[in-house]
């Protein structure tokens, strides 16, 4: 039995965090650490902040958290190192008391994946991927408090993301994919979802607090039982936001119908 590769497919502001940090718990499951130097920062966790250069970096192309609008970098395989991706993400995992060289599952989770997700799975063998999306309105707010994005700008980063999720969704071999509002509603649903999926995370809770970055409290890490986040962030937009954000879902019908979700 070899380890397993799992990765996070979810955009920025999506509760990405929230479900890395309960697989984290899991006996089998190994991620990368957080920084000593920022123990409270969830993003020092990711995959492509522990790449050590070999990988194109947002805020490095001057579109942190709207990565979508540079996708030519971010699907050019010409602008990754993979072998030297995978050194530098093993020397991490192996960093955890629960590395071992066979039986465990290796998560790792970056937003950019959306889009990097179908060339992920030509450079690992047989990989697995848990695709999560959210509602634009809460992404939109989220993203505008937590970045400075306008809502406008947020929304369409969320369909073009969205519509690269739909073909991860169709296209990727081994991936299940469900909502954030779904996590959170029904969480005993969602975790026997990802326990058929892969059986080696079978002690999976949700029953736990996870500690992140929680903004809409003004704390850079609290404690927190998975809760929806949702209608707190919509009530912080006006009238005039939530008709520019409608202003950008107009033009995507079919991206908010195939993912569930509904116009305000």
């Amino acid at each position: 039995m070899t380890n397993k590769n799992l990765f996070i497919v979810c955009m920025n502001n999506g509760g990405s965090t929230m479900i890395h940090e309960c697989l984290a718990n899991c006996e089998n499951a190994v991620v990368m650490p957080r920084s000593k130097l920022k123990p409270n920062s969830a993003t020092s966790a990711e995959g492509h902040v522990n790449a050590g250069g070999f990988m194109p970096m947002p805020f490095d192309h001057d579109v942190g958290a709207v990565w979508s609008e540079k996708k030519h970098i971010f699907q050019n395989v010409e602008n990754y190192n993979w072998p030297k991706i995978k050194e530098a993400w093993n020397s991490k995992w192996m960093l955890s008391s629960k590395w071992a060289e066979s039986g465990r599952v290796l998560v790792e989770k970056s937003p950019p994946n959306v889009l990097r997700a179908r060339m992920m799975e030509e450079q690992f063998e047989d990989p697995y991927f848990i695709v999560m999306v959210r509602n634009p309105y809460a992404i939109a707010e989220g993203m505008r408090r937590r970045w400075g994005r306008g809502v406008q700008r947020s929304t369409r980063h969320w369909i073009e993301s969205s519509r690269e999720q739909i073909k991860n969704i169709e296209n990727l071999n081994n991936v299940i994919w469900f909502r954030y509002e779904k996590l959170c509603s029904k969480p005993d649903y969602v975790k026997k979802m990802i326990i058929n999926f892969i059986p080696e995370l079978y002690d999976l809770s949700f029953d736990v607090s996870v500690s992140g970055t929680h903004a809409i409290d003004k704390h850079n890490s609290i404690p927190i039982k998975i809760t929806n986040f949702n209608d707190r962030q919509i009530r912080n937009l006006s009238n005039r936001d939530i008709c520019a954000i409608n202003t950008e879902l107009n033009k995507a019908p079919d991206v908010l119908k195939y993912l569930g979700y509904s116009k305000m």
